[in-house]
């Protein structure tokens, strides 16, 4: 349920781009580009059960609750039902620059900053 710090660091700003969605392996990427650095990396949640986000959209901020932490007004804003979805699993609140607020409940959450390859320009 921890979100990595080198996710949170200078997250605001930065531009997210829904990359897959495997409902096989129920795998969600989404790519980021991050203003500083500039930096550039990809978001891996792992066992996704939910989810209710925008394809492309510039981030604010992002935080998570446990499941069994949230309360009635994220199932009625949220529109997901809560026998869907395991005790175990976290609720990732990715906040949109807009004010939309953008849901992904899974197992788990990873982010890998990507490196550039030679030749390629910084």
């Amino acid at each position: 349920m921890n979100i990595p710090q080198s996710l949170r660091s200078y997250f605001a700003d930065a531009t997210l781009r829904v990359l897959s969605y495997d409902s096989e392996t129920s795998d969600l990427c989404i790519h980021v580009e991050k203003d500083v650095g500039p930096e550039f990396g990809i978001i891996r949640f792992s066992g996704v059960s939910f989810l209710s986000i925008s394809v492309f959209f510039t981030g604010d901020g992002i935080d998570s609750i446990a499941v069994r932490d949230a309360d009635g007004s994220f199932w009625s804003h949220s529109s997901c039902i809560p026998d869907s979805v395991e005790d175990a699993q976290a609720i990732y609140r990715i906040y949109d620059q807009d004010g939309l607020t953008h849901f992904v409940v899974a197992d788990s959450i990873e982010y890998e900053i990507e490196t550039v390859s030679e030749g390629q320009p910084s």
